[in-house]
């Protein structure tokens, strides 16, 4: 009705449909989906749309995950909250997609409903795996280093502490 007219036809609608070439978009959308033969709605082509490449690819194009060089390691085992633990799974398989693998502190959490509903199944498709925080966390990080790894590790905390000095 007349909220949605509003909404539609308002002028800071207006605004940012010309500032963002709204139309040409959805025009060029639905031309790609016709030159495919797809006739089906924009949302369903894009709920059945697959990831082909990770957004940062190597120098040479990937053409099977299982030949992709693993060369970054991203370390959460110091997170303990599992929204957080969740959204760095989800946002590392997304970015960096089979060049990477993820430690969190422990394996449980990957059975746990708020970090299922949350990761996306995004544990699935990356590499995760259980590393604890202490000597076998120093022992990966410095494992990895060796190895060539790019290696970038968060924590939550208020109170950080270098771990090069908490040897």
């Amino acid at each position: 009705g007349a909220l949605h007219r509003f909404v539609a036809e308002g002028p800071e609608f207006r605004k940012l449909r010309a500032k963002v070439d709204m139309d040409r978009w959805v025009s060029e959308a639905w031309a790609s989906l016709e030159a495919n033969q797809q006739r089906q709605p924009l949302d369903a082509a894009v709920a059945s749309a697959t990831k082909l490449v990770p957004f940062w690819t190597p120098d040479k194009p990937v053409v099977e995950a299982h030949n992709v060089v693993l060369d970054v390691a991203v370390v959460g085992s110091l997170l303990d909250n599992v929204p957080n633990m969740a959204g760095l799974v989800r946002t590392t398989e997304s970015l960096l997609g089979p060049r990477a693998e993820v430690t969190l502190r422990t394996d449980k959490v990957l059975s746990d409903p708020s970090f299922l509903k949350m990761s996306v199944a995004a544990e699935r498709a990356g590499r995760v795996q259980a590393v604890p925080e202490g000597p076998r966390l120093l022992a990966y990080l410095q494992e990895k280093r060796a190895g060539g790894f790019s290696v970038c590790a968060l924590e939550q905390t208020s109170s950080s502490v270098v771990l090069a000095e908490d040897e």
